[in-house]
């Protein structure tokens, strides 16, 4: 699978071939590749990140999915339009084709699957153990999560004749 995405904050124009995301910033003509994704990547997103999940210098998420997985990328960006990728530690296990992704300017996250089927896709951070929880010590991890917030039947009422 090969496709191409627009990022215009950044001046970023990013291909992805199978699991390979190319990136180049058509300013500045500096060029990055990602390919630390196991799995074929069947669509990708470009967001905000929400608040104290992350550190300060990450600029951007990048929600990437792959037909088990839904990946998160940390994106850098210096002052002078260099991209650093980073794998982060939120992977969710999904099992689903996702067919789109879109975000709101409050940083929730959309995703559509073939199956006609909305989720949210969340992330929080989250006590690495029970002990830490319970005492306040301990390094914290993040966590993701999906919230069903549609399905087929809903859309089959609303628009009969695409199903």
């Amino acid at each position: 699978m090969c496709f191409c995405e627009v990022f215009p904050p950044l001046d970023l124009i990013y291909f992805i071939k199978g699991n390979s995301i190319f990136f180049w910033n058509y300013n500045t003509n500096t060029q990055s590749i990602f390919n630390d994704i196991p799995e074929q990547i069947h669509k990708t997103h470009i967001t905000f990140p929400k608040p104290q999940i992350f550190t300060s210098e990450v600029n951007y998420i990048m929600i990437v999915a792959t037909i088990p997985n839904i990946y998160v990328l940390l994106l850098i960006v210096s002052p002078k339009g260099n991209i650093e990728v980073h794998k982060s530690d939120i992977i969710y296990n999904n099992n689903s084709i996702i067919t789109s992704i879109v975000s709101t300017v409050q940083r929730r996250i959309f995703m559509g699957s073939v199956n006609n089927k909305i989720w949210e896709f969340d992330y929080q951070n989250a006590a690495s153990s029970k002990l830490s929880m319970l005492f306040g010590f301990g390094v914290n991890k993040r966590k993701a999560f999906t919230i069903t917030r549609a399905k087929q039947s809903y859309f089959e009422n609303i628009f009969p004749f695409c199903f």
